[in-house]
């Protein structure tokens, strides 16, 4: 599970950074950021965050990148019938004076 942790860590670390550089551009701010710990072997997780727009203007999540994975993608959540789906999407609309989790 040490080599979960490690990897777990270099992709927050790295997810902070890339949004680090979007916030100080657009007064936008990242809180609750977390990634799922998994079981070894295991080929995918999910991180999840909640990103509010302070500008004054709307903004568009376009692309997620990752040095601790081979692919990254922009994915919403719907109940579909009681049960919890993941549908990729292409954006993320952030509106202004917007507080939106996102995964």
């Amino acid at each position: 599970m040490r080599t979960s942790f490690r990897s777990i860590t270099a992709f927050l670390a790295a997810t902070f950074i890339s949004l680090a550089s979007l916030a100080a551009e657009a007064d936008i701010t990242v809180t609750d950021a977390i990634v799922r710990a998994v079981p070894p072997g295991t080929p995918n997780t999910a991180a999840y965050m909640t990103i509010r727009n302070g500008s004054a203007t709307d903004r568009r999540l376009i692309r997620v990148d990752s040095p601790v994975s081979k692919t990254s993608g922009l994915h919403n959540n719907i109940n579909d019938n009681g049960v919890m789906k993941m549908r990729q999407v292409q954006e993320i609309l952030v509106k202004t004076k917007d507080s939106r989790p996102l995964n």
